[in-house]
C-alpha cells in the first residue's frame, strides 16, 4: 500500500468555493429550524420586519460556533481546507475580529441612520453601505482576482489576509488554475456592469433612420419600417435617442415575443403587439395564406393604431395618499379585471377575439348559488403581487379562522419561474403579506392581501420596489412626504374595440366627454360606480372619480394604499370588459394618453411662508435626474409625452403654474398662497407607484 501525504499549499479554487457553498447551505438549513420558533415566542411581525437581522444574528452564531471557537466550519471540515494567516493558524484576536465582521457593516449602518450627527462623512458612508450596486462590483473584482490566481476568496478574507491550506491527502495529476475561464468571463461581465452604470453620465447618441423594404402581401405593398415614417419627426427622434439608453434598461419588457431578443427596429401589429421588423416579415410570410392575418400588416411606431394595447400593465395610482400606502390601486386593478364576466384584461390580437367569442358566456346566477354556501370559519385569503413584467398575479390560500391583523398571516412561496422573476434551478420566491383588505367579490371575512416579494436568500426580488421606497420614505420621515396618484385607464370591448365607440369608426372630437354626464357622452358608468363601491367595501381610501378626456377614459383618485387597480379589473370582468393602463392607446389622432399624475408634498412644502421656495428647489432637483425618472415612469412613454394633448415632450423638463402642458405642474392656488403640493405630470397609466413615490423621495430629500 502507498503512503498518501498531506500537502501544505494553498487550497484550489474548487475546495474553497465548495467550501463557501457548503456552510451557506448549513446556515439556511439552522434559519429554517429556528424561524418557527422565533416566530412562536416573538411573533411574526417581529421576525418579518426584522427579517435580515435575523439572518446576520444567525450567521453570527454560526460563525462563533465554528470559527470564532477555533474550529473548522462545516464547509471546511467538508472540504479538508484550514484557514491560515501568514502560514500560522488564526489567532484569538483574529478569530474575533472574523466573528465581529459579520454585523459590523449592519451595526454601522443602523447606528449611522440613527445617529444625530448628520455630517457629510457619514452619509457618505451609510450611501455606501446601502447601495447594492457598489458592493456587487466590489464582490465581483474580488472573485476575479480570485479566480485568476489569487488565494482571497471574499472580501473580508482580502483585508484579514484568510488564505486556505488544503490537508487532504496528496492528489495525483493536479491542474493549476481551473478557475481562469471562469475569472475572464466575470471581467467581461463587470466591464458590461460598469458600463451600464456610466451610461446615464455619458453623452447619448442619436439614433439613425434605417429605410427598409416593403412586403408584398396579397397583392398589395406594406412597409414594415419606413425611414419616413419610423420615428416621425426630427423633436420625436430626438426624444427617443435621448431615452434610449434608459428605457432599454428593463429588458425583459422589451424582448421580441417572436425570437425572444431585443427589438429591433420596433414594430407594431394592429392587434397591439410589438416585434422586431424582421420577425413581423418572416412570420406574415409564413402565414400569409390566412385570410385573418392578411390585415394585420406591421405598422412603424408613429402609424400605431392598435385595436387593443399590449403591455396591459397592471400599474396604479391616484390623490393624496399617505407614504408607502399604496396598495389600494394594486387591489382596485384585480378587482376591476374580476368584475368583467369574460374577460379581464388581455392582450387581442384577431386570432384571439376569436377564440375569446367562442367562450360560454359568465353565469352569475350559477357563481351566486356556490358562493352562498357556508364556508364555516374557514376564510380565503388572496395573495395579490406584482410579477416581473410590471403585471398583477394572485393565489389564493384558506385561513382556518377569521384574520384581523396582517402579522397573522403566513409567509406563502410560488414558482419565480413562471411569473418572469426566477431562474428555474431556483424558483421559490417567497410572498410576504403587508397589508390586508376585506373582499368586495367574495364578502365575508374573506380577504385580499398585498404582498412583497422576495428571494430565498431573504433579499428583495427585482419587482419588489415597495421594499425600496419603504427605505427611502423611513428614511425620510421628518419630512412626512404626501403622494396622491390620479390613476387613468381605458375601457375596450373584448373585440378590441374602445367600449362605447361605433364600431369600425370613431366617436366625436374631444371636448364633451371629460366629466361628460349624459349618454352619448359616458361609458360605462355602471362597471365604474360598481368598482367605487367595491373600493368604499374594502376599505380603500378612495378620494373620487370623473370621466376623462378621451371617450371610454377613466380616473381615479386613491388616498392610501394601493389595491385599487385589483379592483377594477375585477369588477370589469361582470361586463365584460377589459381594463387597458396603456399609456397612448391610439398614437393617431386627436386623442390624449393615459397617465398616473402624481401629486407630491412635505413638511417643507406645506410650511407657510417658505412652501413655495422649497417646492421650486425640488423642481430643480427633478430637472437635474429627468433622465433617470423618466426611465422608471412608465413602459412606451414616449408615445403618450409628445408635448401635445396636456403632456410636456419627453426630452425635455418644463415647469409652469397651472400649466398642464409642463413636465411639472404647480396649481394656482399653491402659487397664489405660496404653500402646498405640485404636480409631477410625466408618469404613464402603467407606472409601478412604489417605484416612482421612492424615487421622488430619494432625489428631493435624500439625494
Amino acid at each position: 500500500m502507498t503512503t498518501r501525504e498531506h500537502r501544505d499549499g494553498d487550497a484550489d479554487e474548487a475546495y474553497v468555493v465548495r467550501s463557501s457553498q457548503k456552510d451557506a447551505y448549513h446556515v439556511e438549513q439552522l434559519r429554517r429550524l429556528a424561524e418557527p420558533v422565533v416566530r412562536r415566542v416573538l411573533g411574526s411581525r417581529v421576525l418579518d420586519t426584522n427579517y435580515g437581522a435575523a439572518d446576520v444574528v444567525l450567521l453570527t452564531i454560526y460563525t462563533a460556533l465554528t470559527t470564532g471557537a477555533g474550529r473548522r466550519t462545516l464547509g471546511e471540515e467538508y472540504t479538508n481546507i484550514l484557514p491560515r494567516r501568514r502560514q500560522r493558524t488564526l489567532s484569538w484576536q483574529m478569530r474575533l475580529l472574523l466573528v465581529l465582521s459579520v454585523p459590523a457593516p449592519h451595526i454601522l449602518k443602523w447606528l449611522i441612520a440613527r445617529s444625530a450627527v448628520r455630517g457629510r462623512f457619514f452619509k457618505k458612508i451609510l450611501t455606501v453601505l446601502e447601495n447594492d450596486s457598489l458592493w456587487d462590483v466590489a464582490r465581483t473584482a474580488n472573485l476575479i482576482a480570485f479566480y485568476l490566481g489569487s488565494r482571497f476568496h471574499t472580501i473580508k478574507d482580502r483585508i484579514f489576509g484568510i488564505r486556505y491550506m488544503d490537508t487532504s491527502p496528496a492528489e495525483q495529476q493536479r491542474v493549476d488554475k481551473p478557475f481562469e475561464v471562469l475569472g475572464w468571463m466575470l471581467s467581461v461581465r463587470l466591464a458590461l456592469q460598469l458600463a451600464s452604470m456610466a451610461r446615464p453620465y455619458l453623452p447619448q447618441i442619436p439614433l439613425a433612420s434605417v429605410e427598409a423594404p416593403a412586403v408584398d402581401l396579397d397583392g398589395r405593398k406594406v412597409d414594415l419600417i419606413s425611414g419616413e415614417n419610423a420615428l416621425d419627426a426630427a423633436d420625436d427622434s430626438a426624444a427617443n435617442a435621448s431615452l434610449a439608453a434608459p428605457l432599454a434598461d428593463d429588458e425583459g419588457l422589451r424582448r421580441c415575443t417572436l425570437c425572444l431578443e431585443g427589438r429591433t427596429a420596433t414594430s407594431a401589429m394592429l392587434c397591439g403587439h410589438l416585434f422586431c421588423w424582421r420577425c413581423a416579415d418572416s412570420w406574415l410570410r409564413e402565414k400569409v395564406s390566412i385570410s385573418e392575418l392578411r390585415n394585420l400588416a406591421p405598422l412603424t411606431r408613429a402609424e400605431r393604431v392598435p385595436a387593443m394595447p399590449p403591455a396591459h400593465r397592471t400599474q396604479r395610482s391616484h390623490t393624496r395618499v399617505q407614504p408607502l400606502r399604496m396598495h389600494f390601486i394594486t387591489i382596485s386593478i384585480t378587482l376591476c379585471n374580476r368584475s368583467l364576466a369574460g374577460g379581464g384584461a388581455t392582450n387581442a390580437a384577431t386570432v384571439q377575439e376569436t377564440e375569446m367569442a367562442k367562450l360560454p358566456p359568465s353565469r352569475p346566477d350559477l357563481l351566486a348559488h356556490y358562493m352562498s354556501l357556508d364556508q364555516g370559519e374557514s376564510i380565503q385569503a388572496e395573495y395579490i403581487w406584482i410579477d416581473g413584467d410590471g403585471e398583477l398575479r394572485s393565489k389564493t390560500t384558506t385561513c382556518s379562522h377569521k384574520i384581523t391583523d396582517v402579522k397573522e398571516l403566513k409567509e406563502w412561496n410560488f414558482d419565480g419561474s413562471s411569473t418572469n422573476q426566477a431562474p428555474g434551478h431556483d424558483s421559490d420566491i417567497y410572498l410576504r403579506p403587508a397589508a390586508i383588505f376585506k373582499d368586495p367579490i367574495r364578502r365575508g371575512d374573506n380577504i385580499l392581501v398585498i404582498a412583497e416579494c422576495y428571494n430565498s436568500d431573504g433579499t428583495p426580488n427585482k419587482t419588489n420596489y415597495r421594499h425600496y421606497a419603504k427605505k427611502a420614505m423611513d428614511q425620510a420621515k421628518d419630512e412626512d412626504p404626501w403622494f396622491g396618484i390620479e390613476q387613468e385607464y381605458t375601457l375596450f370591448d373584448t373585440d378590441g374595440q374602445p367600449y362605447g365607440w361605433p364600431k369600425g369608426g370613431f366617436p366625436a372630437p374631444q371636448g364633451p366627454y371629460y366629466c361628460g354626464v349624459g349618454a352619448g357622452k359616458v361609458f360605462a358608468r355602471d362597471l365604474i360606480e360598481a368598482h367605487y363601491r367595491a373600493c368604499l367595501y374594502a376599505g380603500v381610501n378612495i378620494s373620487g372619480i370623473n370621466a376623462e378626456v378621451m371617450p371610454s377614459q377613466w380616473e381615479f383618485q386613491a388616498g392610501r394604499d394601493y389595491p385599487l387597480l385589483q379592483f377594477t379589473n375585477s369588477s370589469s370582468e361582470d361586463w365584460n370588459i377589459q381594463v387597458s393602463v396603456h399609456p397612448k392607446p391610439f398614437s393617431t389622432g386627436e386623442w390624449n394618453g393615459a397617465g398616473a399624475h402624481t401629486n407630491y408634498s412635505t413638511n417643507s412644502t406645506r410650511a407657510k411662508g417658505t412652501g413655495l421656495k422649497a417646492i421650486e428647489q425640488m423642481i430643480n432637483k427633478l430637472e437635474a435626474k429627468h433622465a433617470e425618472h423618466i426611465a422608471a415612469y412608465g413602459d412606451d412613454n414616449e408615445l403618450r409625452l409628445t408635448g401635445k394633448h396636456e403632456t410636456g415632450n419627453i426630452a425635455d423638463f418644463s415647469s409652469g403654474v397651472a400649466n398642464r402642458g409642463c413636465s411639472i405642474r404647480i396649481p394656482r392656488h399653491v402659487y397664489e398662497q405660496s404653500y402646498g403640493y405640485f404636480e409631477d405630470r410625466r408618469p404613464a397609466s402603467n407606472i409601478d407607484p412604489y417605484r416612482v413615490t421612492g424615487l421622488m423621495v430619494q432625489t428631493t430629500l435624500l439625494d
